[in-house]
C-alpha cells in the first residue's frame, strides 16, 4: 500500500474528541468493535469517573465527540482513563439506557477507517496531522530517559504538535500508530527539536485492551497488507 494511502487511512480515523482530537482504533471489546483513543487532558477530568462503580451520569457526556472539525455533539462513554499517562478510551453508551443513544457514536466510528496500534522498538519515520490538514514528517523514538518505555519522543516536529493537536495519532510510515500527541516543548517560543513525554500506546493502554483484540502478544510492527 503506498504511503499516501496509509496516511489517508490514518487521516480518516481522526475525529474531534473533548477539547481537541482523538482517533478510531479497532478494539473488538465486548462492548464495541471500535473505540476512540484520545489524550486524557482533552476531557474534563472533574467529570470523569474515579471508581469502577461510578453511576452512568459520571461515565457519559452528551457532547464529547464528533467528526473532525465539527463541534462535539455525540454522546460517548469514558470507558478507560489514565490521567497520569494522559490516555483515555471512549466507547459507545449503553444502548439499554433510554436517554443515551449509541447510534450516533456507532455511525461516527463506522464511517471511518480504524488504525492499528503497534509497539515502537526503535527510532522511526513518523507523521503528524497538522491543524491546517497537512501531514508533517518527523521522527519518533523510544524515550531513553524512561526505562518503562511508557513514553516516546518526537524529533523534528513543529506544526503537528501545537495547541489543538492533542490526542492526534503519531503515525509510522507503515500506517500503524505508536503514540498520541500529549505535550509540547517550547524554548523562547520555538518548538524544541526533541519533544519528550508523548504516551507510548502499547505501554499505557490497559492489558485487557490488547488481550481482547488478539491472543498473541502485540507485534513490534504492523503489516498493512495482512
Amino acid at each position: 500500500m503506498p504511503l499516501d494511502a496509509r496516511l489517508a487511512r490514518a487521516q480518516s480515523a481522526i475525529v474531534t474528541a473533548g477539547d481537541a482530537r482523538g482517533f478510531v482504533v479497532n478494539a473488538h471489546l465486548r462492548c464495541a468493535d471500535r473505540v476512540i483513543v484520545t489524550a486524557a487532558h482533552c476531557l474534563r477530568l472533574d467529570l470523569l469517573p474515579w471508581t469502577p462503580g461510578a453511576w452512568n451520569d459520571f461515565r457519559y457526556s452528551s457532547r464529547l465527540v464528533a467528526p473532525l472539525g465539527v463541534e462535539k455533539n455525540i454522546v460517548a462513554e469514558v470507558f478507560f482513563v489514565d490521567p497520569l499517562a494522559d490516555v483515555a478510551l471512549l466507547a459507545p453508551p449503553d444502548n439499554q439506557i433510554e436517554e443515551f443513544d449509541s447510534d450516533a457514536f456507532e455511525a461516527l466510528v463506522s464511517d471511518r477507517r480504524a488504525v492499528h496500534v503497534a509497539r515502537l522498538e526503535e527510532e522511526s519515520d513518523a507523521f503528524l496531522y497538522t491543524l491546517d490538514g497537512q501531514w508533517e514528517p518527523c521522527r519518533v523514538r523510544p524515550n531513553q530517559w524512561d526505562p518503562a518505555r511508557r513514553t516516546v519522543a518526537l524529533v523534528g516536529a513543529d506544526a503537528g504538535n501545537v495547541a489543538g493537536c492533542s490526542g492526534s495519532p503519531i503515525v509510522l510510515a507503515s500506517g500503524a500508530v505508536v503514540g498520541l500527541i500529549s505535550i509540547g516543548s517550547l524554548f523562547d517560543g520555538v518548538p524544541a527539536h526533541v519533544q519528550y513525554g508523548q504516551p507510548h500506546l502499547a505501554a499505557v493502554l490497559p492489558a485487557w485492551f490488547f488481550a481482547r483484540r488478539r491472543r498473541a502478544p502485540l507485534p513490534p510492527t504492523w503489516n498493512p497488507a495482512a
